[in-house]
């Protein structure tokens, strides 16, 4: 078995650990969010030294700033947005195709 992970790998992980974030956000529950926050953004991290290509790389510094602004109390994230934006890297890292 590989044990080596691929960019997919992180971002269908990523998308859980942002969407806890969020759903800890909205429930007032500051520090089980940042808690969240900062598990997704070490996963931010891992990606970025594997990541493929410059576009892969600003969107997960886009996100890492979004979870950012919800560290600090400004909400710019939905659930529902960010159901629609990972499904497709969960799908693919579980060997499906949408």
């Amino acid at each position: 078995m590989n044990d080596e992970k691929d960019q997919y790998f992180y971002l269908a992980n990523l998308g859980p650990e942002a969407k806890r974030a969020l759903r800890f956000y909205e429930k007032g529950m500051m520090k089980e969010s940042v808690g969240a926050s900062e598990r997704a953004k070490s996963i931010i991290e891992r990606f970025l030294s594997i990541a493929e290509t410059e576009g892969a790389r600003e969107e997960a510094l886009l996100l890492s700033d979004l979870l950012t602004h919800l560290d600090e109390g400004k909400q710019a994230l939905s659930q529902e947005a960010l159901d629609r934006y990972f499904e497709p890297f969960a799908l693919r890292a579980m060997g499906q195709k949408r």
